[in-house]
């Protein structure tokens, strides 16, 4: 039974790494949406075209996000090591999780925080389909490779004191 879900690993990590391909944030001011970015367009950085008052179009450069990349390269950590078939190696895939999960809760504060500064209040973030799908897939990568890391432990050996 473990073979079978070690070989599910794999499969929840690269999800999330598709994950990065779908959008992950909206940015909406009053209720209309100004900007829109995917996983990937978070960690390389983009350019938007924005329209002014007047109607003029500007280009604006996003720049890369470090807690973006951060959570791209773990996750890629993640699919490699899922591929490894020791106990240990399940131990530390489910730590890789948690710490995405955790990089990626960071990295949405991060968003709020930016979206409340810049755009003094007016600008509100709204977390798309790739954002929460990457966040329930880093739960279950900690969660599998963690069970399979503990039921593959053997049980205790009691010993009974001989008289």
């Amino acid at each position: 039974m473990h073979n079978s879900l070690k070989k599910v690993s794999p499969a929840v990590f690269g999800i999330a790494l598709i994950c990065f391909l779908l959008p992950w944030v909206n940015f909406s001011c009053q209720g209309h949406q100004v900007a829109s970015f995917t996983g990937l367009q978070l960690v390389t950085g983009t350019t938007i075209q924005q329209q002014d008052m007047f109607g003029r179009t500007q280009n604006q450069k996003i720049r890369s996000e470090p807690l973006a990349v951060a959570v791209l390269l773990v996750t890629i950590v993640g699919f490699v090591l899922s591929f490894l078939k020791s106990a240990k190696s399940s131990l530390i895939t489910s730590i890789v999780g948690v710490l995405a999960f955790v990089l990626l809760l960071l990295l949405k504060s991060k968003i709020d925080t930016d979206a409340v500064n810049q755009g003094q209040g007016m600008i509100q973030a709204e977390y798309a389909i790739g954002f929460w799908l990457a966040l329930i897939l880093f739960i279950a990568a900690a969660a599998l490779n963690g069970y399979i890391y503990f039921s593959s432990k053997p049980p205790a050996q009691t010993t009974t004191p001989q008289t």
